[in-house]
């Protein structure tokens, strides 16, 4: 983390001193802009165009969003247009509830801006907290 060579993605069941740890450590090279977060693809105030997969699998991005674009254009779909209304219709396998930075519940389409086929982030991943999926 202090390389900048990880994301944190913070549960809300991991100690919270951890959690404050990491985001220290991720903030400083984040703000350093070394590691990944040189070239961060999408994030806060910076976005990428994205019609597939492969458009995808170019860019550096917080690994949770890409696993869903992954799933997203695996299940055929081309550009983002659908890609808000496919995250909101599983609420457990793709719109993860989670605590923004203000400690307000929410969920994962909660954290990015999608206008055509750009997306950016609105939080920073670190930032935010994350509610393990609900026992089965």
């Amino acid at each position: 983390m202090k390389a900048g060579l990880a994301y944190v993605e913070p549960y809300d069941t991991m100690p919270i001193s951890l959690v404050r740890r990491m985001r220290v450590l991720v903030r400083a090279a984040r703000n350093a802009g070394i590691g990944i977060f040189e070239n961060e693809s999408v994030s806060i105030g910076k976005a990428a165009a994205i019609q597939s997969i492969g458009d995808a699998q170019q860019l550096v991005m917080w690994p949770k969003l890409f696993r869903r674009l992954a799933t997203y254009f695996a299940e055929g779909n081309v550009g983002l247009a659908d890609f808000d209304a496919w995250i909101r219709q599983d609420r457990v396998r793709r719109d993860d509830s989670l605590r923004l930075p203000d400690g307000e519940s929410a969920n994962m389409h909660d954290t990015y801006q999608i206008d055509g086929d750009d997306l950016s982030l609105l939080h920073n991943p670190e930032d935010l907290l994350i509610v393990p999926d609900p026992a089965v």
